[in-house]
């Protein structure tokens, strides 16, 4: 990687496999260690705190997070960019299944049910959709 007196910055990609035109191509954001090997929510958590989204690449990809009250699909907040329903009120979101305190502070992200008002933190999101998982 090069940077130029412009403030530009060139980078160079050797591809280990022969690509047609339209191949999608990914890169990595984190480093490839034994924590984020073995850890789905290690990985999300690294990337929605250093980069600031919720990673759906095929190690972390799942089923979509449903609200165990009315089933709907779980909307996503990442906590560093925005606190969700919550940004312009005196509210601080609380799990509603471990109850954990401020969501928006506490963690990389969570979990907001727009129907029914439920929060749910990283951690007990992701206990449910590894459940969901071992399911299928």
């Amino acid at each position: 990687m090069a940077g130029d007196d412009d403030g530009t910055v060139e980078m160079l990609l050797f591809s280990l496999r022969d690509l047609e035109a339209g191949d999608p191509l990914t890169i990595c954001y984190i480093e490839n260690n034994e924590k984020h090997r073995s850890s789905r929510m290690a990985r999300r958590n690294t990337l929605a705190e250093g980069w600031l989204f919720y990673c759906t690449c095929c190690s972390c990809s799942q089923e979509p997070l449903r609200c165990q009250s009315c089933y709907q699909e779980m909307e996503l907040w990442i906590s560093n960019i925005h606190g969700g329903p919550y940004e312009d009120s005196e509210e601080a979101p609380t799990c509603d299944v471990c109850g954990l305190e401020d969501l928006v502070v506490s963690g990389p992200y969570f979990f907001h049910c727009g129907s029914c008002e439920v929060d749910v933190c990283e951690k007990c999101a992701d206990m449910e959709l590894g459940k969901l998982q071992s399911e299928t």
